[in-house]
């Protein structure tokens, strides 16, 4: 007979010994049954056990004691709950502060929870300033109100980030919510006074805008507020420099904003830069085989992605993009650049007969003033 159900018990009949043996007296069993170590294999092995013949102090800290020698983090949790349970608040801290992997475990297991005011003095208890501020800032963002919502970020902004220096860091990024939010709540009350409703692309802000993220309150700018001088809060710019927005991420959604409105000729102004020359030229944060998939994915028309195929310098990467997007006579007129007959005649074998691509392949065959190559 073996406690962990070898030997002549198996399977149902060894659990229902070891269940049993927790439950028998401690002197019919010489003290087994208050024995920690039986307990802790029962538990890492998931088979029954119960907890209420561990009474006293010394029982239950022998208990977590040995839960710990196996650094299995459910049996840790599982004895630091009984203990949470069955012991004074006040010696059960004095334990579990003398013990930083159980300490750990119970306060992973708290930031789990739903967050709480309690919760919060337990993390203070421990001197888990750092997880206690950010459970002061969840508790904050919980709020549905607006004002208070920020009023509360504030307040923890102050009293539990600025004071801790390692979460500096982490204070710079709760500010950048109060703005935005802030900037949320001016953008929501600018809409209400100046509804126009002779623009029938305005729209209806909803209930979520408030609180919703930076590159959604970006996307409304963009799509709504695009025209608007830099020095005007609710503008594309406006919101790039308030809220440190980088050049590609402000230019992924003024695309986006431009192409759903169809306004090429403001798409292009993103792209055109002044070279010491004083020409112009066509530059992007942004490489230009992205934009054109970003304009393929939105249905603009074939001349628009023929453009900005022929502004991706890498001619293999231009042959590809422009295969991709279906811009055939971009692909043919590479093959041509390079000089490259063989390639034309086999890209005209994909191309569907009496076509403007495939009479354009056809034409560039038959151009006896091209020197192809050998």
């Amino acid at each position: 007979m073996t406690i962990e159900g070898g030997g002549s018990l198996g399977g149902k009949s060894a659990d229902i010994f070891n269940l049993k043996l927790i439950h028998l007296p401690e002197a019919l069993l010489g003290g087994m049954s208050f024995n920690p170590k039986i307990l802790k294999q029962l538990i890492v092995k998931s088979m029954p056990y119960s907890l209420e013949c561990y009474k006293s102090r010394e029982h239950k800290l022998e208990l977590l004691n040995e839960a710990i020698k196996t650094g299995d983090g459910n049996a840790i949790l599982t004895i630091v709950l009984f203990l949470e349970r069955t012991m004074k608040k006040s010696l059960f801290n004095l334990e579990i502060g003398r013990r930083p992997m159980a300490l750990d475990h119970y306060i992973h297991h708290l930031l789990g929870e739903e967050p709480s005011n309690n919760m919060f003095d337990v993390l203070k208890f421990f001197s888990r300033s750092d997880n206690a501020a950010m459970l002061k800032f969840k508790l904050a963002t919980k709020d549905s109100n607006a004002s208070s919502k920020v009023a509360s970020l504030k307040k923890c902004l102050e009293s539990h980030f600025h004071k801790e220096e390692t979460l500096q860091q982490e204070a710079y990024v709760v500010q950048q919510y109060i703005d935005l939010i802030e900037l949320q709540c001016a953008i929501q009350e600018n809409y209400r006074n100046e509804k126009n409703i002779s623009n029938p692309v305005t729209p209806k802000i909803s209930d979520g805008f408030v609180g919703s993220a930076t590159m959604s309150t970006l996307s409304y700018s963009c799509l709504y507020h695009y025209d608007k001088p830099e020095n005007f809060f609710v503008s594309p710019l406006s919101i790039k420099k308030s809220q440190k927005l980088t050049d590609k991420q402000y230019l992924w959604k003024a695309m986006i904003a431009l192409i759903i409105q169809k306004r090429w000729n403001d798409l292009e102004s993103l792209f055109k830069t002044k070279t010491w020359m004083g020409g112009i030229k066509m530059r992007s944060p942004v490489s230009f085989d992205r934009i054109v998939s970003l304009l393929h994915h939105m249905n603009a028309p074939k001349e628009i992605k023929e453009k900005y195929c022929l502004l991706v310098e890498d001619l293999d990467q231009r042959i590809q993009i422009a295969s991709k997007c279906s811009c055939h006579e971009i692909v043919l007129k590479t093959y041509k650049d390079q000089l490259n007959r063989c390639q034309i005649e086999e890209y005209m074998t994909l191309l569907k007969n009496n076509t403007p691509e495939y009479f354009f392949a056809n034409e560039l065959l038959n151009d006896t003033s091209i020197k192809w190559k050998k």
